[in-house]
């Protein structure tokens, strides 16, 4: 006489996760968006800002001062990030913008 084995029937429940999606870091400025400086540099992200403001101290006191700030605008309107853009829309210091740059691209990493 053979005998069945029972088959062994277990409850599994599946609780589906929830992911909590990050909000989308745009990286890259898309095509038609980059910041293009008077003599016709082009710069498609927030490094390439940093590093060519430190370069040429012109690029960024010509788009800079009392009256605008259109590097705040960019990032508002380019990459969404109003964080970073009120960090940066009264900062005069060269220096100090740049770090705060590169403190927000460490942060977004």
């Amino acid at each position: 006489m053979v005998q069945k084995k029972a088959k062994k029937t277990t409850s599994k429940t599946t609780t589906k996760k929830k992911k909590v999606s990050k909000p989308q870091v745009i990286k890259v400025a898309p095509r038609g968006k980059e910041f293009v400086f008077e003599d016709g540099l082009k710069v498609s992200n927030l490094k390439m800002l940093a590093d060519k403001v430190g370069e040429n101290s012109h690029y960024f006191t010509s788009h800079v001062n009392d009256e605008k700030n259109d590097f705040y605008s960019w990032i508002v309107h380019v990459f969404k990030s109003q964080k970073l853009a009120n960090e940066l829309k009264e900062e005069k210091n060269i220096d100090l913008f740049r770090l705060k740059i590169y403190k927000y691209l460490l942060e977004t990493r």
